[in-house]
């Protein structure tokens, strides 16, 4: 599952430089491109929660690196 998150962040990012995309997707992807945003190791996707329609997002740049910007939030649904 991870390789196949891998491919597609590569195919968006390729595909959309320097755009803003919306990915509509379950919890195990996301938190699969968050880990490989933090370069943290896969037992990290059971170290994270992420609830029902929460927005989480990551910033990926030309040089190849990425940046957490935002995880978990729920604040659109108050």
């Amino acid at each position: 599952m991870s390789r196949r998150v891998a491919a597609a962040r590569d195919r968006l990012t390729s595909a959309y430089a320097g755009r803003t995309v919306l990915l509509v997707t379950h919890v195990t992807p996301i938190k699969t491109l968050v880990r490989l945003a933090l370069g943290a190791p896969p037992e990290s996707l059971f170290r994270m929660e992420l609830a029902a329609a929460s927005v989480s997002a990551v910033a990926y740049y030309a040089d190849g690196n990425a940046s957490v910007r935002l995880l978990n939030d729920t604040s659109h649904l108050r």
